[in-house]
């Protein structure tokens, strides 16, 4: 069960590494393209990788390619909060 717990705390982390990171470009694209862009930018590429998981996650599904959705997933999100 340790392991099982590790395996998960990893996949997660590619969904919050990424939320973190881009929330820095978020800010500065704020500022660039105006605030409701980037958040529509954000909000857009979220949706994109819920669609993702929710059409393709099974339990057999390769843990790869739910890093890529949490990926996708962490980077719309942290779009969303920097503005």
């Amino acid at each position: 069960i340790a392991r099982a717990a590790e395996r998960a705390g990893l996949l997660l982390s590619t969904l919050t590494i990424p939320m973190a990171l881009a929330s820095l470009p978020g800010a500065w694209l704020s500022g660039k393209i105006g605030f409701r862009n980037t958040t529509l930018s954000g909000i857009a590429l979220a949706i994109s990788g819920f669609a993702l998981s929710g059409s393709t996650w099974r339990a057999d599904t390769p843990e790869l390619l739910m890093s890529l959705h949490l990926t996708l997933i962490g980077v719309g999100l942290g779009l969303t909060i920097a503005p």
